[in-house]
């Protein structure tokens, strides 16, 4: 299995949102191989990857773009919109996974490989 650094957690109860970062590759790896957003629905096990677009950040919040939405944080709070699903979430220490993340976390990334 591939390492990996999460670098944001957002946490529902019935889903979580991260972004990974993965580790030890090579120095000519594209970003979009590094960096992956991804979505975890926690009752279905369902792994989705998000299609980063753009970021942009203010004073009060940070913004990603994605093909398949939207998502709008601060160090509270983060709401996800796809389509016409909202999510609301909670920031967490990305240090500290939920075990089911970890479990579907590392179903991702024995897809990669």
């Amino acid at each position: 299995m591939q390492n990996y650094e999460c670098l944001f957690y957002f946490h529902a109860e019935d889903c979580e949102l991260v972004e990974l970062k993965i580790t030890g590759l090579g120095p000519d790896i594209p970003l979009s191989k590094v960096y992956h957003w991804i979505f975890l629905n926690t009752l279905s096990d369902e792994v989705m990857k998000l299609t980063f677009k753009s970021m942009n950040k203010s004073a009060e919040r940070q913004l990603r773009s994605f093909s398949e939405g939207h998502l709008a944080f601060n160090t509270v709070e983060a709401e996800l919109t796809m389509k016409k699903n909202a999510f609301q979430f909670e920031v967490r220490d990305p240090k500290v996974l939920s075990e089911k993340a970890k479990t579907l976390i590392e179903k991702f990334l024995s897809q990669l490989a």
